[in-house]
């Protein structure tokens, strides 16, 4: 079986696009394609930045 490599890792830089792309995947996909240093390196606002763009994924 073939492991699958992280598509965010914790060297991705906090962007609008990386932080969009965790928005718009499957929560049970998150921890194989985004590394856990990603996540620890977010601050409070890109947080609320992902939940922003969680409510605007639901609203269309």
């Amino acid at each position: 079986m073939k492991i699958m490599k992280a598509f965010v890792t914790k060297d991705t830089p906090i962007t609008d696009e990386a932080l969009n792309t965790i928005a718009h995947l499957p929560t049970q996909s998150l921890s194989a394609v985004v590394e856990e240093g990603f996540f620890k390196k977010l601050r409070d606002e890109d947080f609320m930045r992902i939940a922003v763009l969680l409510a605007q994924k639901g609203y269309s």
